[in-house]
């Protein structure tokens, strides 16, 4: 998103700190200073101290969440309503078909599907990529792209 949208800052909550998840967050803070701020952060507790106003966070604005993580209702629920909290408008759910997130997006009436976007799930391997087999249900099913 940094890449294609030149204006836009970003705030990511990352649930777990651990050393490639901090690479990652520092090579990409190098390549675009000053427009991603990383919340080191349960999503769960940060709603509650956003909610209770104990927590600010860094930009006074946000219009779309992406929201991918926990593939569980509650956690996404929690993330559905951190986002309303904040005013956000756009949502964008990865693995929006997923056991554990479908039923979050149910939840809340207002939240409407604007497009459904399908990808197949894909591995690399020696440079050429292959579709990935799973069990069950795959990895990766849909973005979902809604408004609320």
């Amino acid at each position: 998103m940094l890449s294609y949208f030149p204006n836009v800052k970003i705030s990511s909550i990352e649930i777990y700190k651990f050393d490639r998840a901090e690479k990652g967050a520092s090579i990409i803070k190098e390549k675009f200073p000053k427009r991603l701020q990383i919340i080191w952060q349960d999503s769960n507790i940060l709603y509650k101290e956003v909610f209770s106003k104990k927590v600010t966070l860094p930009l006074d604005k946000y219009d779309t969440a992406f929201i991918d993580g926990g593939h569980y209702p509650d956690i996404v629920n929690n993330d559905i309503k951190l986002s309303k909290l904040l005013g956000i408008k756009n949502f964008i759910f990865d693995d929006g078909e997923c056991p554990g997130i479908f039923p979050a997006i149910q939840k809340h009436s207002d939240l409407k599907l604007i497009r459904k976007y399908p990808y197949i799930p894909l591995r690399k391997i020696n440079g050429k990529y292959f579709v990935k087999k799973n069990k069950g249900w795959p990895i990766a099913l849909h973005h979902y792209q809604i408004e609320c």
